[in-house]
Protein backbone atom coordinates (compact mmCIF):
# COMPACT_ATOMS: atom_id res chain seq x y z
CA UNK A 1 0.00 0.00 0.00
CA UNK A 2 1.10 3.55 -0.94
CA UNK A 3 0.24 6.47 1.42
CA UNK A 4 -1.40 7.55 -1.71
CA UNK A 5 -3.49 5.21 -1.89
CA UNK A 6 -4.78 6.30 1.53
CA UNK A 7 -8.62 6.92 2.11
CA UNK A 8 -8.92 10.23 3.37
CA UNK A 9 -12.00 11.15 5.46
CA UNK A 10 -12.99 14.91 4.61
CA UNK A 11 -13.66 16.59 7.56
CA UNK A 12 -14.12 20.03 6.09
CA UNK A 13 -14.32 23.77 8.23
CA UNK A 14 -17.98 23.66 9.30
CA UNK A 15 -19.38 26.91 8.63
CA UNK A 16 -15.63 28.47 8.33
CA UNK A 17 -15.14 27.67 11.93
CA UNK A 18 -11.62 28.70 12.49
CA UNK A 19 -9.44 27.42 15.52
CA UNK A 20 -9.75 30.05 18.69
CA UNK A 21 -6.22 30.26 20.61
CA UNK A 22 -7.79 30.91 24.52
CA UNK A 23 -5.88 30.68 28.32
CA UNK A 24 -6.06 27.89 30.01
CA UNK A 25 -7.59 27.89 33.59
CA UNK A 26 -5.81 28.39 36.86
CA UNK A 27 -2.51 28.24 37.03
CA UNK A 28 -1.57 27.72 34.02
CA UNK A 29 -3.64 30.95 32.88
CA UNK A 30 -0.52 32.09 30.53
CA UNK A 31 -0.70 29.36 28.53
CA UNK A 32 -2.61 28.83 25.39
CA UNK A 33 -4.88 26.16 24.05
CA UNK A 34 -6.95 25.59 20.95
CA UNK A 35 -10.53 25.76 20.96
CA UNK A 36 -11.86 23.89 17.22
CA UNK A 37 -15.01 22.54 16.28
CA UNK A 38 -16.62 22.25 19.87
CA UNK A 39 -13.95 20.73 21.84
CA UNK A 40 -10.14 21.87 23.88
CA UNK A 41 -7.35 19.80 21.64
CA UNK A 42 -5.19 20.41 24.99
CA UNK A 43 -6.62 20.04 28.55
CA UNK A 44 -7.90 23.90 29.34
CA UNK A 45 -6.67 23.07 33.34
CA UNK A 46 -2.70 21.79 32.23
CA UNK A 47 -2.37 21.79 28.20
CA UNK A 48 1.29 20.01 29.37
CA UNK A 49 0.30 17.46 31.64
CA UNK A 50 -1.19 14.63 28.75
CA UNK A 51 1.46 14.70 26.20
CA UNK A 52 4.98 14.84 28.39
CA UNK A 53 3.06 11.87 30.43
CA UNK A 54 2.88 10.37 27.40
CA UNK A 55 6.65 10.69 26.33
CA UNK A 56 7.79 9.28 29.20
CA UNK A 57 6.37 6.40 29.00
CA UNK A 58 7.12 5.65 25.51
CA UNK A 59 10.07 3.86 24.84
CA UNK A 60 11.97 5.37 22.05
CA UNK A 61 14.70 3.15 19.95
CA UNK A 62 17.19 3.56 18.07
CA UNK A 63 17.04 4.03 13.93
CA UNK A 64 12.94 4.85 14.84
CA UNK A 65 11.32 7.25 12.51
CA UNK A 66 8.56 9.05 15.26
CA UNK A 67 5.91 10.14 13.75
CA UNK A 68 4.20 13.14 15.50
CA UNK A 69 0.17 13.42 14.69
CA UNK A 70 -1.27 16.56 15.00
CA UNK A 71 1.59 18.61 16.64
CA UNK A 72 -0.61 22.21 16.98
CA UNK A 73 1.32 24.11 19.37
CA UNK A 74 4.46 21.79 19.99
CA UNK A 75 3.89 21.13 23.45
CA UNK A 76 5.75 18.01 24.60
CA UNK A 77 8.37 18.73 22.02
CA UNK A 78 11.49 20.00 23.99
CA UNK A 79 10.37 16.20 26.31
CA UNK A 80 10.54 14.31 23.11
CA UNK A 81 13.59 15.63 21.42
CA UNK A 82 15.53 15.25 24.55
CA UNK A 83 14.49 12.02 24.95
CA UNK A 84 14.76 10.51 21.75
CA UNK A 85 18.08 8.60 20.31
CA UNK A 86 19.80 11.10 18.17
CA UNK A 87 19.73 8.28 15.51
CA UNK A 88 15.81 8.88 15.17
CA UNK A 89 13.83 10.75 12.55
CA UNK A 90 11.21 12.81 14.17
CA UNK A 91 8.22 13.64 11.30
CA UNK A 92 5.21 15.15 11.77
CA UNK A 93 1.66 15.17 10.29
CA UNK A 94 -0.85 17.63 10.50
CA UNK A 95 -4.51 17.15 8.31
CA UNK A 96 -6.56 20.13 8.92
CA UNK A 97 -4.85 23.42 7.14
CA UNK A 98 -6.23 25.65 9.73
CA UNK A 99 -4.19 23.46 12.23
CA UNK A 100 -1.57 23.37 9.58
CA UNK A 101 -0.92 26.74 9.91
CA UNK A 102 -0.67 26.90 13.45
CA UNK A 103 1.80 23.83 13.40
CA UNK A 104 3.68 26.17 10.94
CA UNK A 105 4.19 29.34 13.07
CA UNK A 106 4.47 27.61 16.69
CA UNK A 107 7.44 25.14 15.44
CA UNK A 108 10.18 25.91 17.62
CA UNK A 109 12.75 28.21 15.08
CA UNK A 110 15.61 25.95 16.97
CA UNK A 111 14.05 22.60 15.85
CA UNK A 112 13.03 23.52 12.41
CA UNK A 113 16.18 21.97 10.83
CA UNK A 114 15.65 18.68 12.58
CA UNK A 115 11.74 18.36 12.33
CA UNK A 116 9.73 17.90 9.09
CA UNK A 117 6.62 18.81 9.23
CA UNK A 118 4.19 17.47 5.98
CA UNK A 119 0.71 18.07 5.09
CA UNK A 120 -2.05 15.86 4.24
CA UNK A 121 -2.76 17.62 0.89
CA UNK A 122 0.08 15.94 -1.03
CA UNK A 123 0.00 12.31 -0.39
CA UNK A 124 1.92 11.41 -2.93
CA UNK A 125 4.38 13.48 -1.41
CA UNK A 126 4.05 12.37 1.81
CA UNK A 127 4.78 8.92 0.12
CA UNK A 128 7.67 9.73 -1.70
CA UNK A 129 9.50 11.51 1.24
CA UNK A 130 9.07 8.39 4.03
CA UNK A 131 10.39 5.91 0.81
CA UNK A 132 13.26 8.18 0.69
CA UNK A 133 13.97 8.39 4.27
CA UNK A 134 13.41 4.69 4.72
CA UNK A 135 15.62 3.61 1.55
CA UNK A 136 18.69 5.09 3.36
CA UNK A 137 18.73 2.20 5.74
CA UNK A 138 19.08 4.10 8.64
CA UNK A 139 15.59 3.46 10.20
CA UNK A 140 14.38 0.09 10.96
CA UNK A 141 10.81 0.74 12.37
CA UNK A 142 8.04 3.26 13.23
CA UNK A 143 6.76 4.64 16.43
CA UNK A 144 3.20 6.93 16.87
CA UNK A 145 2.75 9.89 19.19
CA UNK A 146 -0.03 12.05 19.22
CA UNK A 147 0.47 15.66 20.26
CA UNK A 148 -2.95 17.09 20.64
CA UNK A 149 -6.86 15.57 20.55
CA UNK A 150 -6.58 17.74 17.23
CA UNK A 151 -6.19 13.65 15.76
CA UNK A 152 -9.62 12.79 16.90
CA UNK A 153 -11.09 15.34 14.17
CA UNK A 154 -9.67 12.74 11.82
CA UNK A 155 -8.49 9.65 13.39
CA UNK A 156 -8.91 7.43 10.48
CA UNK A 157 -6.85 9.05 8.44
CA UNK A 158 -4.16 8.97 11.33
CA UNK A 159 -4.64 5.38 11.60
CA UNK A 160 -4.33 4.95 7.96
CA UNK A 161 -1.10 7.36 7.52
CA UNK A 162 0.71 5.41 10.09
CA UNK A 163 -0.10 2.35 9.18
CA UNK A 164 1.05 2.93 5.72
CA UNK A 165 4.48 4.54 7.65
CA UNK A 166 4.77 0.40 9.29
CA UNK A 167 4.41 -0.80 5.19
CA UNK A 168 6.68 0.76 3.84
CA UNK A 169 9.42 0.39 6.38
CA UNK A 170 8.63 -3.24 7.40
CA UNK A 171 8.47 -3.88 3.40
CA UNK A 172 11.56 -2.34 2.60
CA UNK A 173 13.69 -4.71 5.26
CA UNK A 174 11.89 -7.63 4.21
CA UNK A 175 12.62 -6.77 0.39
CA UNK A 176 16.46 -6.41 2.25
CA UNK A 177 16.19 -9.82 3.57
CA UNK A 178 15.16 -11.40 0.60
CA UNK A 179 17.84 -9.24 -1.46
CA UNK A 180 20.30 -10.26 1.17
CA UNK A 181 19.40 -14.81 0.14
CA UNK A 182 18.61 -13.99 -3.43
CA UNK A 183 19.99 -10.75 -5.04
CA UNK A 184 23.22 -12.53 -6.38
CA UNK A 185 20.83 -15.08 -8.05
CA UNK A 186 18.61 -12.55 -9.06
CA UNK A 187 21.48 -10.86 -11.24
CA UNK A 188 23.30 -14.54 -12.11
CA UNK A 189 20.21 -15.16 -14.09
CA UNK A 190 19.06 -12.31 -15.73
CA UNK A 191 23.53 -12.50 -16.82
CA UNK A 192 22.37 -15.65 -18.12
CA UNK A 193 19.34 -15.16 -19.71
CA UNK A 194 19.98 -12.29 -21.79
CA UNK A 195 21.65 -14.41 -23.97
CA UNK A 196 18.74 -15.92 -24.79
CA UNK A 197 16.36 -13.01 -25.13
CA UNK A 198 17.08 -12.74 -28.98
CA UNK A 199 15.17 -15.85 -29.24
CA UNK A 200 11.86 -15.21 -27.84
CA UNK A 201 9.50 -11.82 -27.55
CA UNK A 202 8.58 -9.34 -24.68
CA UNK A 203 5.25 -9.27 -22.74
CA UNK A 204 4.68 -5.93 -24.11
CA UNK A 205 4.62 -6.81 -28.16
CA UNK A 206 1.72 -9.90 -27.27
CA UNK A 207 -0.94 -7.91 -24.92
CA UNK A 208 -4.02 -7.85 -25.70
CA UNK A 209 -3.70 -10.85 -28.11
CA UNK A 210 -6.28 -13.35 -26.63
CA UNK A 211 -9.85 -13.62 -27.41
CA UNK A 212 -11.20 -15.93 -25.54
CA UNK A 213 -11.54 -16.17 -21.74
CA UNK A 214 -8.62 -16.70 -19.64
CA UNK A 215 -8.16 -19.04 -16.47
CA UNK A 216 -5.02 -18.65 -14.19
CA UNK A 217 -4.41 -21.95 -12.85
CA UNK A 218 -2.47 -22.40 -9.51
CA UNK A 219 -1.43 -25.12 -7.24
CA UNK A 220 -3.38 -24.84 -4.86
CA UNK A 221 -5.77 -27.81 -3.39
CA UNK A 222 -8.68 -25.93 -5.42
CA UNK A 223 -7.54 -26.78 -8.57
CA UNK A 224 -8.91 -30.27 -7.96
CA UNK A 225 -12.24 -29.00 -8.03
CA UNK A 226 -12.52 -26.79 -11.22
CA UNK A 227 -14.00 -29.22 -13.60
CA UNK A 228 -11.67 -30.37 -16.83
CA UNK A 229 -14.93 -29.34 -19.16
CA UNK A 230 -14.72 -25.44 -17.54
CA UNK A 231 -11.35 -25.50 -17.89
CA UNK A 232 -11.37 -26.48 -21.73
CA UNK A 233 -13.31 -23.82 -22.72
CA UNK A 234 -10.08 -20.99 -21.75
CA UNK A 235 -7.16 -19.94 -22.62
CA UNK A 236 -5.24 -21.91 -19.67
CA UNK A 237 -2.08 -19.86 -18.10
CA UNK A 238 -0.49 -22.06 -15.30
CA UNK A 239 1.38 -21.56 -12.63
CA UNK A 240 4.77 -23.91 -13.03
CA UNK A 241 3.75 -25.98 -9.75
CA UNK A 242 0.48 -26.52 -11.32
CA UNK A 243 1.41 -27.42 -14.87
CA UNK A 244 2.36 -31.23 -14.75
CA UNK A 245 -1.22 -32.17 -12.54
CA UNK A 246 -2.82 -30.10 -15.78
CA UNK A 247 -0.58 -32.34 -18.44
CA UNK A 248 -1.04 -35.84 -16.60
CA UNK A 249 -4.85 -34.87 -16.89
CA UNK A 250 -5.17 -34.37 -20.01
CA UNK A 251 -5.62 -30.34 -20.15
CA UNK A 252 -4.00 -28.60 -22.96
CA UNK A 253 -2.25 -25.65 -21.37
CA UNK A 254 -1.62 -22.76 -23.63
CA UNK A 255 0.71 -20.97 -21.35
CA UNK A 256 3.09 -21.73 -18.14
CA UNK A 257 4.70 -18.71 -16.02
CA UNK A 258 8.06 -18.83 -15.01
CA UNK A 259 9.34 -16.43 -11.66
CA UNK A 260 11.24 -18.88 -9.37
CA UNK A 261 14.68 -18.65 -9.67
CA UNK A 262 15.88 -21.47 -7.66
CA UNK A 263 16.98 -24.49 -8.90
CA UNK A 264 14.10 -26.65 -6.80
CA UNK A 265 11.60 -25.04 -9.75
CA UNK A 266 12.96 -27.15 -11.98
CA UNK A 267 10.89 -30.39 -10.38
CA UNK A 268 8.16 -28.67 -11.83
CA UNK A 269 9.15 -29.17 -15.18
CA UNK A 270 9.96 -33.30 -15.02
CA UNK A 271 7.90 -35.20 -17.67
CA UNK A 272 6.45 -32.26 -19.16
CA UNK A 273 9.04 -32.99 -22.24
CA UNK A 274 6.40 -34.80 -24.15
CA UNK A 275 3.60 -32.33 -23.46
CA UNK A 276 5.64 -29.06 -24.58
CA UNK A 277 5.40 -28.93 -28.13
CA UNK A 278 2.87 -26.11 -28.13
CA UNK A 279 3.17 -24.62 -24.67
CA UNK A 280 4.43 -20.98 -23.99
CA UNK A 281 6.44 -20.12 -21.50
CA UNK A 282 6.26 -16.67 -19.88
CA UNK A 283 9.88 -16.28 -18.25
CA UNK A 284 10.86 -13.76 -15.89
CA UNK A 285 14.06 -12.62 -16.79
CA UNK A 286 15.03 -13.31 -13.28
CA UNK A 287 14.31 -16.65 -13.56
CA UNK A 288 15.56 -20.31 -13.74
CA UNK A 289 17.84 -20.24 -16.95
CA UNK A 290 18.24 -23.99 -17.27
CA UNK A 291 13.99 -23.69 -17.44
CA UNK A 292 14.51 -21.79 -20.30
CA UNK A 293 16.59 -23.98 -22.01
CA UNK A 294 14.77 -27.07 -20.87
CA UNK A 295 11.31 -26.19 -22.26
CA UNK A 296 12.79 -25.35 -25.86
CA UNK A 297 9.76 -23.42 -27.04
CA UNK A 298 8.27 -19.84 -27.17
CA UNK A 299 9.80 -17.94 -24.40
CA UNK A 300 7.70 -14.70 -24.36
CA UNK A 301 10.18 -12.28 -21.73
CA UNK A 302 8.58 -10.20 -18.96
CA UNK A 303 10.79 -8.50 -16.02
CA UNK A 304 10.00 -7.98 -12.46
CA UNK A 305 11.39 -4.87 -10.58
CA UNK A 306 12.62 -6.40 -7.43
CA UNK A 307 15.22 -3.49 -6.81
CA UNK A 308 14.93 -0.28 -8.13
CA UNK A 309 19.11 -0.41 -9.40
CA UNK A 310 20.33 1.31 -12.10
CA UNK A 311 21.11 -1.46 -13.82
CA UNK A 312 17.56 -2.57 -14.21
CA UNK A 313 16.76 0.72 -15.97
CA UNK A 314 19.62 0.50 -17.68
CA UNK A 315 18.18 -2.67 -19.00
CA UNK A 316 14.97 -0.82 -20.07
CA UNK A 317 17.35 2.25 -21.72
CA UNK A 318 19.25 0.16 -23.93
CA UNK A 319 15.59 -1.13 -24.82
CA UNK A 320 16.50 -5.20 -24.32
CA UNK A 321 12.91 -4.60 -22.13
CA UNK A 322 10.22 -2.46 -22.59
CA UNK A 323 8.29 -2.35 -18.84
CA UNK A 324 9.07 -3.45 -15.71
CA UNK A 325 6.07 -5.11 -13.55
CA UNK A 326 6.19 -4.88 -9.70
CA UNK A 327 7.55 -7.33 -7.39
CA UNK A 328 4.52 -9.36 -6.87
CA UNK A 329 6.42 -12.04 -5.33
CA UNK A 330 4.16 -15.02 -5.90
CA UNK A 331 3.95 -16.40 -9.43
CA UNK A 332 0.46 -16.55 -9.35
CA UNK A 333 0.18 -13.06 -8.55
CA UNK A 334 2.49 -12.65 -11.97
CA UNK A 335 0.33 -14.71 -13.99
CA UNK A 336 -2.91 -13.06 -12.94
CA UNK A 337 -1.26 -9.53 -14.17
CA UNK A 338 0.12 -11.15 -17.42
CA UNK A 339 -3.92 -12.59 -18.21
CA UNK A 340 -5.26 -9.17 -17.41
CA UNK A 341 -2.23 -7.70 -19.78
CA UNK A 342 -3.12 -10.61 -22.39
CA UNK A 343 -6.76 -10.44 -22.92
CA UNK A 344 -8.01 -8.32 -25.70
CA UNK A 345 -10.35 -6.00 -24.12
CA UNK A 346 -11.41 -5.76 -20.28
CA UNK A 347 -15.01 -7.91 -21.10
CA UNK A 348 -13.06 -10.80 -22.14
CA UNK A 349 -13.39 -12.95 -18.70
CA UNK A 350 -10.46 -13.47 -16.35
CA UNK A 351 -10.61 -16.24 -13.64
CA UNK A 352 -8.83 -17.73 -11.12
CA UNK A 353 -8.21 -20.85 -9.51
CA UNK A 354 -5.54 -22.98 -7.40
CA UNK A 355 -4.61 -19.66 -5.78
CA UNK A 356 -5.84 -20.86 -2.21
CA UNK A 357 -2.87 -19.12 -0.31
CA UNK A 358 -3.73 -21.55 2.30
CA UNK A 359 -4.16 -25.88 3.00
CA UNK A 360 -6.50 -27.51 5.18
CA UNK A 361 -5.30 -30.23 7.52
CA UNK A 362 -2.71 -32.69 5.59
CA UNK A 363 -3.26 -31.37 2.45
CA UNK A 364 -1.24 -28.70 1.16
CA UNK A 365 -1.47 -28.55 -2.62
CA UNK A 366 -3.44 -30.18 -6.09
CA UNK A 367 -2.65 -33.50 -6.30
CA UNK A 368 -0.44 -33.88 -9.41
CA UNK A 369 2.04 -30.86 -8.37
CA UNK A 370 5.55 -31.96 -7.23
CA UNK A 371 4.87 -31.52 -3.33
CA UNK A 372 2.12 -33.93 -4.12
CA UNK A 373 4.21 -36.17 -6.01
CA UNK A 374 6.98 -35.86 -3.63
CA UNK A 375 4.93 -36.71 -0.42
CA UNK A 376 4.13 -40.15 -2.47
CA UNK A 377 7.43 -40.95 -3.19
CA UNK A 378 8.09 -40.46 0.27
CA UNK A 379 5.57 -42.31 1.97
CA UNK A 380 5.74 -45.32 3.99
CA UNK A 381 4.21 -46.64 7.22
CA UNK A 382 6.18 -44.00 9.12
CA UNK A 383 5.11 -41.40 6.89
CA UNK A 384 1.66 -40.60 6.04
CA UNK A 385 1.05 -39.25 2.18
CA UNK A 386 -1.02 -36.29 3.89
CA UNK A 387 1.40 -33.67 5.33
CA UNK A 388 -0.06 -32.79 8.60
CA UNK A 389 3.97 -31.52 10.10
CA UNK A 390 3.04 -28.51 7.79
CA UNK A 391 0.13 -27.35 9.64
CA UNK A 392 2.14 -27.31 12.58
CA UNK A 393 5.09 -25.63 11.15
CA UNK A 394 6.53 -22.19 12.90
CA UNK A 395 4.33 -19.41 11.69
CA UNK A 396 1.73 -21.35 10.79
CA UNK A 397 -1.93 -19.89 11.92
CA UNK A 398 -5.45 -21.02 11.25
CA UNK A 399 -7.58 -18.56 8.69
CA UNK A 400 -11.26 -18.86 7.59
CA UNK A 401 -11.54 -19.99 3.74
CA UNK A 402 -14.24 -18.23 1.84
CA UNK A 403 -16.60 -20.70 2.61
CA UNK A 404 -16.28 -19.80 6.47
CA UNK A 405 -13.81 -23.66 6.95
CA UNK A 406 -10.82 -23.45 9.19
CA UNK A 407 -7.33 -23.56 6.72
CA UNK A 408 -4.40 -23.40 7.43
CA UNK A 409 -1.69 -20.02 6.35
CA UNK A 410 1.41 -18.62 7.07
CA UNK A 411 2.41 -14.97 7.37
CA UNK A 412 4.16 -14.98 3.78
CA UNK A 413 1.53 -16.79 2.19
CA UNK A 414 -1.50 -14.42 3.82
CA UNK A 415 0.49 -11.39 2.78
CA UNK A 416 0.64 -12.60 -1.21
CA UNK A 417 -3.94 -13.45 -0.95
CA UNK A 418 -3.49 -8.96 0.55
CA UNK A 419 -1.59 -8.27 -1.93
CA UNK A 420 -3.69 -9.87 -4.64
CA UNK A 421 -6.38 -8.05 -2.81
CA UNK A 422 -4.66 -5.10 -3.32
CA UNK A 423 -3.59 -5.15 -6.81
CA UNK A 424 -7.02 -6.81 -8.34
CA UNK A 425 -9.65 -6.14 -6.41
CA UNK A 426 -10.90 -3.04 -8.64
CA UNK A 427 -10.01 -5.12 -11.97
CA UNK A 428 -13.49 -5.64 -13.76
CA UNK A 429 -14.63 -9.25 -14.99
CA UNK A 430 -11.63 -10.87 -12.92
CA UNK A 431 -13.50 -14.05 -10.92
CA UNK A 432 -12.41 -16.67 -8.53
CA UNK A 433 -13.89 -20.14 -9.16
CA UNK A 434 -11.61 -21.87 -6.35
CA UNK A 435 -14.08 -23.57 -4.03
CA UNK A 436 -11.48 -23.16 -1.16
CA UNK A 437 -8.71 -20.89 0.00
CA UNK A 438 -8.48 -17.54 1.52
CA UNK A 439 -11.22 -14.61 -0.14
CA UNK A 440 -9.15 -12.80 -2.62
CA UNK A 441 -11.50 -10.30 -2.29
CA UNK A 442 -12.72 -10.53 -6.15
CA UNK A 443 -16.22 -11.52 -7.12
CA UNK A 444 -16.73 -15.66 -6.01
CA UNK A 445 -18.35 -17.69 -8.45
CA UNK A 446 -19.55 -21.35 -8.84
CA UNK A 447 -18.78 -23.51 -11.52
CA UNK A 448 -22.26 -22.75 -13.44
CA UNK A 449 -21.66 -19.00 -12.92
CA UNK A 450 -18.57 -18.94 -14.67
CA UNK A 451 -20.15 -21.61 -17.70
CA UNK A 452 -22.58 -19.10 -18.19
CA UNK A 453 -20.03 -15.91 -18.03
CA UNK A 454 -18.13 -18.20 -20.62
CA UNK A 455 -21.23 -18.76 -22.80
CA UNK A 456 -22.59 -15.54 -23.03
CA UNK A 457 -18.84 -13.73 -23.89
CA UNK A 458 -19.19 -11.84 -26.90
CA UNK A 459 -16.20 -13.07 -28.65
CA UNK A 460 -15.20 -16.46 -28.07
CA UNK A 461 -12.63 -17.16 -30.97
CA UNK A 462 -9.59 -19.18 -30.02
CA UNK A 463 -7.26 -16.61 -31.32
CA UNK A 464 -4.37 -17.34 -29.29
CA UNK A 465 -0.28 -15.93 -29.05
CA UNK A 466 0.78 -18.20 -32.25
CA UNK A 467 3.87 -18.91 -34.52
CA UNK A 468 3.03 -16.14 -36.93
CA UNK A 469 3.08 -13.53 -34.26
CA UNK A 470 6.38 -14.67 -32.57
CA UNK A 471 7.77 -15.36 -36.26
CA UNK A 472 7.22 -11.93 -37.55
CA UNK A 473 8.34 -10.25 -34.12
CA UNK A 474 11.33 -12.09 -34.14
CA UNK A 475 12.18 -11.51 -37.59
CA UNK A 476 11.40 -7.55 -36.83
CA UNK A 477 13.12 -7.57 -33.96
CA UNK A 478 15.38 -10.44 -33.03
CA UNK A 479 18.81 -9.14 -34.49
CA UNK A 480 18.16 -5.62 -33.16
CA UNK A 481 17.68 -7.08 -29.67
CA UNK A 482 20.73 -9.21 -30.04
CA UNK A 483 23.01 -6.40 -30.76
CA UNK A 484 21.56 -4.57 -28.45
CA UNK A 485 22.25 -7.35 -25.41
CA UNK A 486 26.12 -7.79 -27.25
CA UNK A 487 26.20 -4.36 -26.40
CA UNK A 488 25.27 -4.52 -23.45
CA UNK A 489 27.60 -7.51 -22.40
CA UNK A 490 30.32 -5.55 -24.06
CA UNK A 491 29.91 -2.37 -21.99
CA UNK A 492 29.29 -4.46 -18.66
CA UNK A 493 32.92 -6.64 -19.35
CA UNK A 494 34.87 -3.34 -19.99
CA UNK A 495 33.30 -1.29 -16.55
CA UNK A 496 34.29 -4.30 -14.32
CA UNK A 497 37.69 -4.86 -15.65
CA UNK A 498 37.96 -1.02 -15.10
CA UNK A 499 36.80 -1.45 -12.04
CA UNK A 500 39.02 -4.62 -10.87
CA UNK A 501 41.90 -2.61 -12.57
CA UNK A 502 41.69 0.51 -10.35
CA UNK A 503 40.82 -1.24 -7.04
CA UNK A 504 44.23 -3.82 -7.07
CA UNK A 505 46.47 -0.65 -8.89
CA UNK A 506 44.59 2.57 -7.25
CA UNK A 507 46.13 5.13 -8.69
CA UNK A 508 48.93 3.77 -10.59
CA UNK A 509 45.89 2.17 -12.15
CA UNK A 510 46.31 2.42 -15.97
CA UNK A 511 41.97 2.97 -16.18
CA UNK A 512 42.82 5.71 -13.92
CA UNK A 513 40.91 9.39 -14.71
CA UNK A 514 42.82 12.19 -13.83
CA UNK A 515 40.16 14.46 -13.56
CA UNK A 516 38.37 12.82 -10.91
CA UNK A 517 39.15 11.55 -7.50
CA UNK A 518 39.71 7.13 -7.41
CA UNK A 519 36.79 7.82 -5.09
CA UNK A 520 34.44 9.36 -7.17
CA UNK A 521 35.27 7.25 -10.21
CA UNK A 522 34.28 4.37 -8.41
CA UNK A 523 31.07 5.61 -7.45
CA UNK A 524 30.24 7.01 -10.94
CA UNK A 525 31.36 3.04 -11.93
CA UNK A 526 29.19 1.02 -9.47
CA UNK A 527 26.83 3.29 -9.53
CA UNK A 528 25.10 1.39 -12.27
CA UNK A 529 25.97 -2.40 -11.32
CA UNK A 530 24.41 -2.20 -7.94
CA UNK A 531 24.42 -6.20 -8.93
CA UNK A 532 28.25 -6.68 -7.47
CA UNK A 533 26.65 -5.22 -4.34
CA UNK A 534 23.15 -5.53 -3.89
CA UNK A 535 22.79 -8.65 -1.75
CA UNK A 536 25.39 -7.36 0.96
CA UNK A 537 23.39 -6.76 4.62
CA UNK A 538 25.08 -3.38 4.17
CA UNK A 539 24.27 -3.44 0.09
CA UNK A 540 21.43 -0.32 0.11
CA UNK A 541 23.83 2.43 0.11
CA UNK A 542 26.84 2.10 -1.68
CA UNK A 543 30.19 2.99 0.01
CA UNK A 544 33.82 3.46 -0.85
CA UNK A 545 35.04 1.83 2.45
CA UNK A 546 37.46 -0.48 2.17
CA UNK A 547 35.94 -3.50 4.01
CA UNK A 548 33.25 -2.58 1.27
CA UNK A 549 35.36 -2.43 -1.94
CA UNK A 550 36.76 -5.68 -0.72
CA UNK A 551 33.45 -7.67 -1.30
CA UNK A 552 32.84 -5.97 -4.35
CA UNK A 553 36.33 -7.02 -5.36
CA UNK A 554 35.50 -10.83 -4.70
CA UNK A 555 32.13 -10.23 -6.59
CA UNK A 556 33.71 -8.63 -10.09
CA UNK A 557 35.47 -12.44 -11.38
CA UNK A 558 31.84 -14.20 -10.89
CA UNK A 559 29.75 -11.90 -12.71
CA UNK A 560 32.86 -11.56 -15.35
CA UNK A 561 32.27 -15.55 -15.65
CA UNK A 562 28.50 -14.80 -16.59
CA UNK A 563 29.34 -12.93 -19.64
CA UNK A 564 29.63 -15.09 -22.65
Amino acid sequence: MTISQTLVTNQGNEHNEKPLLVSASGDFSTVKTIQYKNRFLYSKYNPFRTIVSLIQATSFLENSIIVVCSPCLWYGLPELMKKRPASCKVIAIQDDPALYSIATQCLPQEYKDSITLCSTENLLALDDYIRTIVQTGQYKRAVRIDFSAGVQLNAPLYTALFSGIQEITASFWMNRITLVKMGRLFSKNIFQNLSAMDKGTLLSQVCNTIHKPILVCGAGESLDDTPSELIAQCFVLAVDAALIALLQRNIHVDAVVSLESQYVIQKAYIGVESFQDDILLFADIASRPSVVHSMQNKTIWFASEFSQAQFLSNLKNSHIIDEFIPPLGSVGLAATLIAIKLRQTQEIPVFVTGLDFSYTLGKTHAKGTPAHAARLFSAQKCVPVENYAASFAPGVFSVASKSHKPMMTSKSMKSYADSFARFFHHVPNLYDIGKSGVPLHIPFIQNDTAEHIIKSCANSLTQNVDNTLIAQEKSLNGIERKEKIAAFYENEKKALQTIKDLLIHGESSSKRDAGISLDTQLKRLLSEREYLFLHFPDGYALSTELSFLKRVRAEIDFFLKQIP
